[in-house]
């Protein structure tokens, strides 16, 4: 596979919105939030659009199209997690992060679309 920096495919500008807990409520749960932006330094990665399996297509077609997809983020040792949201710069598109895989020198995630958001045009 040819080096996709070298061809400008990591051109999709993500800022990392990390999970944090609240304090526990009256009913002893944490409520989770995504502070935009977070309280560490904002966190920015360049990702590159990488194509679903045919197994993923079809379940994105039973699921009625959810907006996902998947992102190649150079750096093996990112934080991000599955609990966590990222936001495209350019757009202010939200989405969930639903499974992290770390391969050798690359962060891969794979998201799906937040439901119901407005967002800027």
């Amino acid at each position: 596979m040819a080096d996709k920096t070298s061809t400008g495919r990591y051109r999709l500008r993500l800022v990392y919105l990390p999970r944090v807990l609240l304090a526990a409520g009256a009913n002893n749960e944490q409520a989770e939030t995504w502070p935009d932006p977070p309280a560490d330094p904002v966190q920015e990665y360049f990702a590159a659009r990488d194509s679903l399996s045919g197994g993923e297509q079809i379940a994105q077609g039973l699921r009625q199209e959810i907006g996902g997809m998947r992102l190649r983020i150079k750096g093996r040792s990112l934080p991000i997690t599955a609990a966590d949201r990222v936001k495209v710069k350019v757009t202010g598109e939200l989405f969930n992060v639903v499974g992290v895989e770390r391969e050798y020198a690359e962060t891969v995630i794979t998201v799906e679309r937040v439901q119901q958001q407005v967002t800027s045009q």
